[in-house]
């Protein structure tokens, strides 16, 4: 009798439990289809009976199979069940998903048409149909496919999405807001749903197609009606905060953030961790402290020893200008991950920050002890020794860097470095390679106030190229009139150029707008005021300078009483 055959197939493969789970239910959140044998609808005469029978059979022996790897023969015993037991969609939508996976559009589309031919499909049979025939290349019977889809089962997002997607391809914004709308005008629809509504509308800004301002409002709109609805899929509720936050909706983010971590504690424990990260975040960029705090002390109860807990802490501190206490975050990095080697540079990079060259040397000799020399590694060595005054060795380390960033980053070899180039040569007084590669770092990028400034105040302090060391200095002073040090140039090299009384305003100016007092600027004010004949003034300015930093030029001045 045909029912002992499909006992004998089904025990052979071992899978008698998972035919009874299976069903022929409907598609998942995705479109992705529930797949599962042939089942019984109603009272079958024999014949039916008999063709229900073989129509187990194969897919019991398609299952076997899966188990054994064997996709080709399983294809065809899948085929064979279908073909028993046509009206079985869910089976039909599973051997579309497997052809076009392999590849064979058309195989799938011969899949879904068995259905199909029922009379009986659903817009889910449809939808799988469209995205077939869009691989097999004709987008007209897709898109046909497609709103058949939507006529049938409106309830699906599926034909909605993919008809907008066909418009994005098109480039044609209105069509696609006039389907997008029209699915967002639906009653009742699920937060499934509209979650994945908003997500196609933002789908359409990241394809260039739809912009912020067009999309944000009805973003908006979709997820709130979504949180309405009352939503518990988790990965709909992570999919919410996530367009919430890049819609610009913090609040809204947090709150559902909150839900899915408080609704959800079975959740694997790196995406609660991620979740932390996330509300961590956006607490810290609402300014609410306490709240960050308290994300930050979740994410270490977590997982006290994951790195990407550092990792973000260290960013957040340096983009709060906490370099000390990123410093320390990205130290405790290294001793759990000590072959992660972009944290000794970042770490370096802020120990050059905080002016701690030696710290950073520590570093990089450590990065050198494990890695090749890159061009980072020698840059931030240089820069080390440059900050201890030990130029020729830093010097060294820059032509390391040049040589390395030749072979593998050539792109390196930018402004920024050429002007620690230039500043090296000018800190060992070797003047003309110092000209030479500020120039070039100026070629490269004529908008830097910094190597403005630098070569401008070196032509100044030479006594040398004072008209174009005077319009260096003005273009930087133009780009931040509110730098002291520029203004400091500025009035040195028209005091240079004996116009004393148009230096003094600049002068006094950058001594009022530093932070702490200078001696530098304080002996060249001691200078523009004695070439201005106010003697008694300059005295005071020399006798500050030497209470701040003795020197023996200024003591002279000071003693000789002028410059």
């Amino acid at each position: 009798m045909p029912c002992i055959r499909i006992i004998q197939a089904v025990l052979a493969a071992g899978v008698l439990g998972g035919l009874l789970a299976l069903t022929s239910g409907c598609a998942g959140r995705n479109g992705q289809p529930s797949g599962g044998p042939p089942g019984a609808r109603g009272r079958l005469n024999d014949s039916e009976l008999e063709q229900r029978a073989d129509g187990l059979a194969h897919f019991a022996a398609g299952t076997v199979h899966d188990l054994r790897s064997e996709p080709v023969p399983a294809l065809e015993d899948y085929r064979l069940a279908l073909e028993a037991d046509p009206a079985n969609e869910a089976l039909a939508i599973d051997l579309a998903r497997r052809h076009l996976q392999s590849q064979q559009p058309e195989a799938a589309i011969a899949a879904v048409d068995i259905t199909i031919a029922t009379g009986n499909a659903t817009g889910l049979a449809y939808g799988w149909r469209g995205m077939a025939l869009e691989r097999a290349g004709d987008p007209e019977a897709a898109a046909k496919a497609f709103r058949e889809s939507v006529r049938r089962s409106p309830e699906l997002l599926l034909g909605y999405r993919c008809l907008a997607q066909q418009s994005f391809q098109d480039q044609d914004a209105e069509a696609a807001l006039t389907i997008l709308d029209q699915a967002a005008a639906r009653k009742n629809p699920g937060p499934d749903f509209l979650v994945e509504l908003a997500d196609t509308y933002a789908l359409g800004v990241r394809e260039k197609v739809l912009t912020e301002d067009q999309v944000r409002s009805r973003i908006k709109d979709a997820l709130d009606r979504a949180w309405a609805a009352h939503p518990d899929n988790p990965d709909a509720l992570r999919q919410m905060g996530d367009l919430y936050q890049a819609g610009g909706f913090p609040d809204e983010s947090i709150r559902t953030f909150e839900l899915l971590l408080a609704e959800h504690p079975s959740l694997n424990p790196a995406v609660r961790n991620l979740l932390h990260e996330k509300l961590f975040k956006l607490h810290a960029q609402q300014g609410e402290t306490g709240k960050a705090q308290e994300q930050l002390k979740a994410m270490l109860d977590n997982n006290p020893t994951n790195p990407q807990t550092y990792v973000v802490l260290a960013e957040l501190a340096t983009g709060q200008k906490r370099y000390a206490d990123a410093a320390g975050y990205l130290r405790r990095l290294l001793l759990l991950q000590p072959q992660f080697e972009p944290v000794y540079y970042e770490l370096a990079g802020l120990e050059l920050t905080l002016r701690q060259p030696g710290e950073a040397l520590t570093v990089l000799e450590r990065a050198r002890a494990r890695f090749r020399a890159t061009f980072i590694m020698e840059l931030y060595t240089a820069m080390a020794h440059a900050a201890m005054e030990d130029y020729p060795t830093a010097l060294r380390h820059l032509r390391s860097a040049e040589v390395v960033a030749k072979v593998d980053e050539p792109d390196r070899l930018n402004a920024f470095f050429y002007f620690q180039l230039g500043s090296v040569y000018e800190r060992m007084k070797d003047f003309e390679p110092a000209e030479t590669w500020l120039r070039k770092a100026l070629e490269l990028d004529p908008e830097d106030a910094n190597t403005l400034n630098y070569l401008g105040y070196m032509w100044a302090d030479l006594g040398v190229k004072l008209d174009e060391a005077l319009a260096l200095i003005e273009k930087a002073v133009a780009l931040e009139p509110n730098n002291p040090a520029y203004l400091d140039s500025l009035a040195w090299v028209l005091f240079k150029l004996g116009r004393a009384a148009d230096a003094l305003p600049h002068q006094q100016r950058a001594i009022a707008l530093m932070d702490e007092p200078d001696a530098t600027l304080l002996d060249h004010l001691g200078d523009m005021l004695e070439a201005l004949g106010r003697r008694i003034e300059a005295g005071a300015a020399w006798r500050r300078a030497l209470d701040l930093e003795e020197n023996e030029a200024t003591r002279r001045k000071l003693e000789e009483g002028r410059p």
